[in-house]
């Protein structure tokens, strides 16, 4: 210790200094690992649900410092945060019927009591459209809106300033003292409480009206207003409620004003000399394409007398489900089936024959619809040989073609696509045979660990019964025979298969489809 000191200037007082710091610093270590790994949970009542967030929308329990991304359909419990980073958005439904939506950079704490729900405006800005049967109270610091019985807007920044706007009476509350907030006036709020004058009614696109494009591309809006006058008025938009960054400012004497943009969230207002209007909001958002993964583009699919056609394509957070569509024409004018699903899968009993499949997704708010590129299969029963003929003579000379394997080989038949392994005690695999032939060797391999042989045994006869369905779990696997002479015969003249490939899927992890008609 001695050495330390004179080498290092240590006495025994900073020894405990440093002793202490560490131990501070290790336990405040665990704690947020803690915090991080331990799912976060909380006992406190259901009072709402997001319905809808767009880019990085968060939450945080009243008994947590740690936030989560919200995710679509999310419940949302009585104290609980919810925030919104520069460019997301967020909606929230709460049970009593009010519909709160959060502006970017936004945040709020809900606090529904027995007689009337609480939004605390944290920072930013939001829109309430208050239930039939809720009181609605906002508190923003000291003050407090309330007695409204329409919607309800406003703008926030970093200070205390806000603007208030509704289309009916607003009651504003500060340490005991009331103000009366007319309805369709712009105040507003800080320090005191200032009308900013009669407002210049908008008329489209409405407060948070969203839009949705394909590929990036610029979107013409038409904005219009009330100029009945004929005077002289400023149009202005830009990234924010209080426009200190304008896109573009223009002086105009008519009421109407287009204007092509981008992706992105926009503010919009109208101003004279005498007048101004309430900022509005738009959100312009590129809309995301569905992609439909099963069954592929022109694949067979054969089934037993009991299989189920499994169907899967992408998820997309910002919708809530989606509608399978099937139909016997490319023009869809002939639909068999119409089922829907609250996620990205289903299985279905589908006859053989020749099909057109599209996906539909259906979010919580208009425009948000998607639909994914048409899709052909066809279904074939693995039972009727003869229809299934023409593609097993099209496999033999595919092969002639690439390989100098000789003919005949066995040709396998099925599996050799998707296959739903729900509620099966086996799987049952099936090849054409050759003639003269009656033993092969089967062998299975597992193709995500580089073709690990699974099984390899001889069998006698056209198919192989797999009885043990715990060394396959969900997955891509691949499956050949070797036609033998003999038991022992395992030369390299025996006639060999080319490799089938197939994945196996569950139907719990889709959804029971839902039949419109």
């Amino acid at each position: 210790m001695n050495q330390y000191r004179e080498e290092f200037g240590f006495d025994t007082r900073d020894w405990i200094i440093a002793s202490i710091s560490v131990i501070i610093f290790l336990v405040a270590l665990i704690f947020f690992v803690f915090e991080t790994v331990v799912e976060e949970k909380s006992d406190r009542e259901v009072v709402g649900t997001v319905i809808y967030r767009n880019r990085v929308a968060q939450k945080r329990y009243s008994n947590s410092v740690i936030w989560q991304d919200v995710q679509q359909k999310e419940e949302v419990r009585n104290l609980d945060s919810i925030r919104t980073d520069e460019r997301a958005e967020a909606i929230l439904i709460l049970n009593r019927g009010t519909r709160i939506e959060l502006d970017p950079l936004s945040m709020i704490v809900i606090s529904v009591q027995d007689e009337e729900s609480n939004i605390i405006l944290e920072r930013g800005s939001i829109f309430i459209d208050p239930g039939e049967k809720d009181t609605v109270r906002v508190q923003k610091e000291k003050k407090s809106f309330l007695n409204f019985q329409s919607i309800l807007r406003i703008f926030g920044d970093d200070s205390d300033r806000v603007l208030v706007y509704s289309e009916g009476k607003v009651t504003l509350e500060e340490l005991g003292n009331s103000v009366a907030i007319k309805p369709n006036t712009i105040t507003q709020v800080d320090n005191t409480v200032k009308e900013m004058g009669e407002s210049i009614n908008l008329l489209e696109p409405l407060d948070n009206a969203r839009y949705f494009v394909n590929d990036y591309e610029q979107l013409n809006i038409q904005f219009r207003w009330d100029n009945s006058n004929g005077e002289n008025v400023k149009f202005i938009i830009g990234s924010d409620p209080f426009f200190k960054n304008i896109v573009q400012s223009s002086t105009l004497k008519s009421d109407v004003f287009s204007l092509k943009l981008d992706s992105g969230n926009y503010y919009w207002k109208v101003e004279s000399d005498q007048k101004t209007s309430m900022p509005r909001r738009i959100r312009i958002k590129t809309r995301s394409k569905l992609v439909i993964f099963s069954p592929m583009h022109k694949e067979k699919i054969y089934i037993d007398q009991a299989d189920l056609v499994p169907f899967q394509w992408n998820e997309l957070e910002s919708l809530e489900s989606y509608k399978l569509e099937i139909s016997k024409d490319e023009s869809f004018k002939n639909i068999e089936k119409v089922l829907k699903s609250g996620r990205n899968g289903i299985s279905v009993k589908i006859d053989p024959g020749n099909y057109f499949v599209r996906v539909v997704g259906v979010g919580a708010i208009p425009g948000i619809e998607t639909r994914s590129s048409i899709s052909e299969f066809e279904v074939l029963n693995i039972k009727n040989i003869p229809s299934i003929q023409k593609e097993i003579d099209d496999d033999i000379n595919e092969i002639k073609k690439v390989s100098k394997i000789p003919t005949p080989t066995p040709i396998p038949i099925y599996p050799k696509s998707t296959i739903d392994m729900a509620g099966k005690s086996s799987l049952v695999f099936r090849w054409k045979g050759i003639v003269n032939f009656k033993e092969y060797e089967f062998t299975l391999n597992e193709e995500k660990s580089g073709g690990k042989v699974l099984i390899r045994k001889n069998v006698t006869g056209n198919q192989y019964k797999l009885d043990d369905l715990t060394i396959l779990d969900i997955g891509s696997y691949s499956w050949q025979v070797k036609a033998l002479k003999s038991a022992d015969d395992l030369t390299e003249n025996s006639a060999i298969s080319p490799k089938a490939k197939f994945r196996i899927i569950l139907s719990e992890d889709l959804e029971a489809p839902e039949l419109d008609f």
